[in-house]
């Protein structure tokens, strides 16, 4: 569902920024790649900043319970303990 939408909305900025012909002196193919890439540099410092620091330390102040309840944080860091013994 979610890759159609995407697919959909990308189609009409692209349709958009490519009819941004010599817009600023830049042809449309420039601008579509300018804006996709500034759309997925923001894509990614939201996603950076939002990850957890480990399974066990999930909760936030926007989830304060975490995503994990305890018996699931127990084996998930038992399975990672398991797979790499050097953590």
């Amino acid at each position: 569902m979610s890759l159609n939408f995407c697919g959909i909305v990308t189609s009409f900025i692209a349709y958009g920024t490519l009819h941004m012909d010599r817009v600023s002196g830049a042809a449309g193919s420039r601008w579509l790649f300018m804006i996709e890439g500034f759309l997925t540099l923001l894509m990614v410092f939201f996603t950076f900043f939002n990850m957890p620091p480990s399974p066990a330390q999930t909760n936030t102040w926007f989830r304060p319970n975490g995503w994990f309840t305890e018996r699931e944080e127990i084996i998930i860091v038992s399975r990672v303990l398991r797979d790499d013994p050097l953590r």
